[in-house]
């Protein structure tokens, strides 16, 4: 469709000029001269035919017809510049710095983040990680992986997944040590992280009456360094369910009996207010959440080679020990 317009550039000057009242002033936001602006409005009043001035006390003074014109000019220009700034920044290639745990890094989100970087090539993430709580005002990061109750002040937090630590093994260990009942574990060596060695005590007291006298232990000073002795066949450890999501599709590790020891707590995506609606930021945050979701509605279907156990009674009991609050039983 063919427009009858005036050359863009006559408006824009009459534009800028009625806008700040002043010729001169317009030819600077132009970096033009002023005798330009005026030869553009000349040549605008030429092509509409009426002059867009009124000489008032020897002052240019704009007809009333011609301001309403200028209105209209404002906010298609207004909307000429959204529309330039929106399809920029869509071709323009983002960057956001999100802040997590290291293990939360390594085991679940970079094992995944192809497939963000497969819908949303032009953001990139960069990530940062270690176990201190992130400062928004200070760390120079746009979004993080927390963990806790979902209380930030000033932040906006989405749930992603609570923390569930379950015992993990090899197929080939399971079967040597014929697992058929919890307290079979105990033949095995245990393999504790330092700053987790209570889990699996408290494991314990889910599934069985007995003592918690394993034949051996191992402390290690990292939840990754256990889950690769676990994954060597050394012996079990207690690990976080959606750490080893793949392990178990893959049939490299199962879990003997699956009662999960489930915190109060759980993973969240946080970011400051002001940051929620910046596009990348809002990009990752819906891929991450929904990611997140297909885990939790997949997790049951991973892996396993012995049955369930549902010790309802044991979790009742575990759950009423002191000292344990921020520690659930849930039968799976």
């Amino acid at each position: 469709m063919r427009r009858h317009m005036p050359p863009l550039n006559h408006l824009r000057a009459f534009e800028a000029a009625v806008r700040h009242e002043s010729f001169t002033r317009a030819a600077n936001e132009l970096h033009v001269t002023q005798g330009a602006v005026s030869r553009h409005i000349r040549h605008l009043e030429e092509y509409l035919g009426f002059g867009l001035f009124e000489r008032f006390n020897n002052n240019l003074v704009v007809a009333p017809e011609a301001r309403r014109f200028c209105e209209s000019l404002t906010r298609a220009f207004n909307e000429i510049d959204r529309a330039s700034q929106v399809l920029r920044h869509a071709r323009q290639r983002s960057v956001i710095k999100v802040h997590g745990d290291t293990n939360f890094m390594l085991r679940w989100l970079i094992p995944r983040l192809p497939g963000f970087q497969a819908v949303q090539p032009r953001i990139e993430v960069q990530l940062s990680s270690s176990r201190e709580a992130v400062d928004f005002g200070h760390d120079g990061v746009d979004a993080a992986i927390r963990f806790g109750r979902g209380q930030w002040p000033g932040c906006h937090a989405d749930a992603l997944f609570p923390m569930e630590m379950v015992p993990v093994c090899t197929p080939a260990l399971a079967e040597r040590l014929a697992l058929a009942e919890p307290q079979d574990i105990l033949r095995a060596t245990l393999y504790h992280a330092y700053a987790r060695r209570e889990e699996w005590p408290r494991w314990f007291r889910l599934v069985s009456e007995q003592p918690f006298e394993p034949a051996a232990e191992a402390y290690l000073e990292d939840a990754t360094v256990v889950l690769q002795c676990v994954l060597a066949g050394m012996g079990i450890g207690l690990t976080h369910r959606h750490y080893v999501l793949d392990e178990l599709q893959a049939a490299r590790l199962v879990i003997p009996f699956d009662v999960p020891l489930r915190n109060r707590s759980a993973f969240y995506f946080v970011c400051p207010e002001q940051t929620r609606h910046n596009p990348a930021v809002a990009a990752f945050r819906e891929w991450l959440v929904q990611a997140a979701q297909q885990c939790d509605s997949g997790h049951t279907s991973q892996g396993q080679v012995l049955p369930r156990m549902s010790l309802v009674q044991g979790a009742q009991e575990a759950g009423n020990d002191a000292g344990e609050s921020e520690w659930v039983a849930c039968a799976a």
